[in-house]
């Protein structure tokens, strides 16, 4: 045996058997200077040393210029590889200023740190802006649990983590006085211990209202909610029967002054009008005079008589300071960042089917503003919105009120400062609103001046605004020269002014004479001259139903108006849904109800039954069973079922 390396020859070359010094094979062999070899054995060592070189690949030629430096190495593996993640906080690229919210997928490059934290290792990641596609890089931070970013961006405010870190300070603190202050570790034990005490009594009370809750019946609960909001329904009722009266009050009281005025003037001039002139009117054909308006009292808008408008509650808070509007977008401050904050929870409370996702990435995005309405305990609601001033238009992108502080005219008001904030921010170049409705809101923006006729341009707003699956687009188009915080003024001063020319030009406010005698129509004085033809009481006499009609009536009003009625109110689209008339061989909905009952096909009540039965099974037929159509359709059966028990019930 012997050591496995090779020697360099006389000649360059390399041989294993001149380490061992062994002669190559002669046909003369001397053994003698080698003890205890014959040649025979010399002959098998010599062939087996080479047949061991040639399967070992040992003897190889390498050449006299051989350097082993200049052998190529491998490729070295990179110390970046690429990894999927998600942003694992919201920040701001410092490059363009885009808003790059917490769960952002990205490709990013990861890379290990040479440093490290109590034996844990911190990793580097590399992203990008995608807007601008600037480099962003953050590092993870195991001393804090978090992650610290580095380059490129700017991490936003997180009120939270102020308050962690505020905490963590603030028990750093105490520690190092109770090191260095046996008596101040006295007095926080004992707080300590007195807080304990507070917190066990607050359990124990929770403890007894739960188990005192346990025994309330849940259907008197429910009964008890459902009778609340009749309640409030009715207030609301009330309130706008007490405003209709007033309003024809104040209608009765300027037409008796104008009376009063004829009256007097009739008295000076001594005119006596006969039976006959008052039956045939010929007091109409009299010249009128012109009206004194002060002799309107109420319409004196110089005004004596105070009038109350819609939107008098906000006024009244406004002046009081307890309310307060304000226009923001997200700066960074703190301050923004609460209200944006308390005005998403809202959003999110009220509009429920809206991803929450979308509702906050939309409110903290730049490129959006939004206008709340404050009182002194927080928000109670706001419009959020992007301005459009190069195209003309503004794009409404939620809008909510708290549901403790609606119908109290809160959501015309912030409607109406939206348009004049919009008007001036924009001098005059914003004349078109744009939004995207759902059924429980087409009622609200109707109110506030939108229409589903929407004459702005395609052109202008398509690809523009964000379209919502199920929504109604409305558009608003508002009038120069209005002043829309002070529309409500606006509107009455112009209701009194048509009133006064009313009662100066017609003789509507005249008060005729008493019959004693039967008369034809023809015959009631102020009738003819009030513009009644004989075809109108034929109309009125047609148009009188049966009692089958009285009863549905109502019923399809009521399901109409149902807030799970909104998938059944017209046809289905045969262009959006294709399949539909293919599945369905006999379609019906609400509207095609609607006509068979004023076209008085409707003869029996089982024939409404069955209609309304094919409604709901068609839309069973055509959708799976988890869909929200199927659900809807069958909270609109169980109410239809509740309307026709409680007809039975009062049989």
């Amino acid at each position: 045996t012997g050591r496995h390396t090779n020697t360099q020859r006389r000649d360059g070359g390399w041989s294993l058997l001149s380490h061992w010094n062994i002669p190559p094979i002669r046909s003369e062999v001397n053994l003698q200077g080698i003890p205890g070899w014959t040649a025979s054995a010399y002959c098998d060592s010599t062939a087996y040393y080479y047949s061991m070189s040639e399967r070992k690949v040992i003897n190889k030629y390498i050449p006299p210029n051989f350097d082993p430096e200049r052998v190529p190495r491998g490729h070295r593996r990179s110390k970046h590889h690429t990894v999927r993640l998600m942003a694992p906080f919201s920040m701001r690229c410092t490059t363009c200023g885009e808003y790059i919210y917490k769960g952002r997928k990205f490709n990013a490059r990861k890379e290990n740190c040479p440093e490290e934290y109590l034996g844990i290792r911190i990793f580097r990641f590399y992203i990008r802006c995608p807007q601008c596609a600037a480099e962003i890089t953050y590092k993870t931070d195991p001393k804090n649990a978090d992650y610290e970013c580095e380059h490129g961006a700017k991490r936003n405010f997180e009120p939270w983590r102020e308050e962690r870190a505020e905490e963590e300070a603030s028990k750093r603190r105490r520690e190092v006085e109770e090191l260095h202050n046996p008596m101040r570790a006295l007095e926080n034990k004992s707080y300590d211990a007195k807080r304990e005490l507070d917190i066990v009594e607050a359990l124990d009370e929770i403890r007894t209202m739960n188990t005192r809750l346990e025994r309330v019946d849940t259907d008197v609960v429910f009964a008890r909610i459902s009778s609340q909001h009749l309640e409030n329904a009715a207030n609301v009722d009330e309130v706008k029967a007490k405003e209709q009266a007033e309003d024809e009050a104040i209608i009765r009281e300027a037409f008796a002054n104008v009376q009063r005025q004829q009256q007097q003037q009739e008295q000076e001039d001594t005119v006596t009008i006969n039976t006959n002139e008052l039956l045939l009117g010929a007091s109409a054909s009299k010249p009128k005079r012109k009206l004194d308006p002060s002799s309107l009292g109420i319409f004196d808008f110089q005004g004596s008589i105070p009038v109350k408008f819609r939107d008098e509650p906000v006024r009244e808070e406004l002046a009081a300071a307890r309310l307060e509007f304000r226009l923001l977008r997200n700066t960074g401050s703190a301050v923004d960042y609460e209200i944006l904050t308390a005005l998403k929870h809202i959003f999110q409370r009220q509009l429920p089917k809206m991803p929450r996702e979308y509702i906050t990435r939309l409110v903290y995005d730049r490129r959006h503003d939004s206008l709340a309405v404050l009182r002194p305990h927080g928000v109670i609601g706001g419009i959020t919105y992007r301005v459009f001033p190069d195209r003309g238009f503004c794009e409404i992108v939620f809008c909510a009120i708290s549901s403790s502080e609606q119908v109290k005219g809160f959501g015309a008001a912030v409607m109406n400062q939206l348009k004049e904030q919009v008007g001036r921010v924009s001098n005059g170049r914003v004349k078109h609103y744009l939004t995207y409705a759902d059924n429980y809101a087409i009622g609200y923006f109707k109110k506030q001046g939108f229409s589903r006729e929407v004459t702005l341009d395609r052109t202008v707003w398509a690809g523009y605004i964000k379209d919502y699956d199920g929504g109604t687009l409305m558009q608003c188009t508002v009038v120069e020269g209005v002043d829309y915080l002070n529309v409500f003024p606006m509107l009455h001063r112009q209701k009194m002014n048509l009133v006064k020319e009313i009662a100066n030009v017609t003789d509507c406010a005249k008060v005729y004479a008493g019959i004693n005698a039967p008369l034809t129509p023809e015959q009631i004085p102020g009738l003819l001259q009030a513009g009644w033809t004989p075809e109108m009481s034929q109309k009125a006499e047609s148009a009188r139903r049966g009692r089958l009609y009285e009863m549905l009536r109502p019923l399809l009003n009521e399901l109409q108006s149902h807030p799970a009625a909104w998938p059944f109110l017209k046809p289905v689209d045969g262009e959006e849904v294709s399949s539909y008339y293919t599945v369905i061989r006999e379609p019906m909905d609400l509207a095609s109800m609607d006509s068979k009952l004023e076209g008085d096909q409707y003869k029996t009540l089982p024939e409404f039954i069955a209609d309304f039965n094919l409604v709901v099974q068609n839309c069973r037929l055509f959708n799976d069973p988890d869909t929200s159509y199927c659900k809807n359709a069958t909270n609109l059966e169980k109410f239809f079922q509740e309307r026709l028990r409680a007809r039975d019930s009062h049989r």
